[in-house]
């Protein structure tokens, strides 16, 4: 049996919900595998840990940490490596981001947010509000200096690359987290607002972006979320003023 710790967190009323929906999810992707997903937990921090069993196991392995990602153990980040860690504070110095238990940590400082994504941002909070960087949000990261606590790291190419395509899109998104796939469908089916977007796009277990139709009312998406699932945050993206916020940075993303 192998157990992985991804770079996956669950958290709030609904983590329960996740760590079941992610067995379930497991479970599908494997079958016709030779592997059986023993048992899907999460530690006090809401780290997830996967135990996979049977004779393909070292292939469900490798799907799910090309998936989902695996969490750093303290000494095991080398220079220039990607990470895939969680956005958990927000300051004017930057941004610090958990990328593994026991408390491992990542900080992209403002002058590299600056530079790589958000040239004509005026400050932190700005580009955080422009780009939906909300708490818990997934966030890939490149670490510069593994060497001290928390790790200097910048936004990895992958990171800039997926807010830039969200910006080309045209369309408007709706972050919202603190809730899985199958509630944010069925509220928008019950409210008759699945119509009005274009699908449902996982970041995470329970990180979502809703992209818009042309012409509907993201607003009105945001506050039906919000009613039919309270413990959710949601987040507004717009392309026009992220478009605005990275200037010659969407040019070379």
């Amino acid at each position: 049996m192998i157990v992985e710790t991804l770079s996956e967190k669950v958290y709030g009323p609904n983590r329960d919900r996740a760590l079941i929906s992610l067995k379930f999810s497991l479970e599908r992707a494997f079958e016709g595998l030779e592997v059986s997903v023993v048992e899907v937990h999460a530690d006090g921090e809401g780290w997830v840990s996967v135990s996979l069993d049977g004779e393909d196991v070292e292939v469900a392995v490798e799907y799910v940490t090309r998936l989902y990602g695996k969490a750093l153990s303290r000494g095991e980040a080398s220079k220039l490596s990607e990470v895939r860690g969680r956005l958990s504070k927000i300051s004017p110095e930057g941004l610090t981001v958990d990328v593994g238990p026991g408390g491992l940590k990542a900080f992209v400082p403002w002058e590299w947010l600056r530079i790589q994504l958000s040239p004509n941002a005026e400050t932190v909070q700005d580009a955080a509000e422009t780009f939906c960087m909300v708490e818990n949000i997934p966030v890939y990261v490149k670490i510069l200096d593994p060497s001290v606590e928390p790790m200097e790291a910048k936004l990895s190419e992958r990171q800039v690359r997926l807010y830039a395509s969200w910006t080309k899109s045209g369309l408007d998104r709706v972050v919202a987290t603190s809730t899985t796939r199958s509630r944010l469908k069925k509220a928008l089916k019950a409210s008759g607002l699945i119509r009005n977007v274009v699908g449902i796009e996982q970041l995470g277990v329970l990180e979502h972006a809703v992209p818009c139709k042309l012409a509907s009312d993201p607003m009105r998406v945001a506050e039906t979320i919000v009613k039919r699932i309270p413990e959710s945050n949601v987040a507004l993206f717009y392309p026009e003023k992220a478009r605005e916020k990275m200037g010659s940075r969407l040019m070379y993303p």
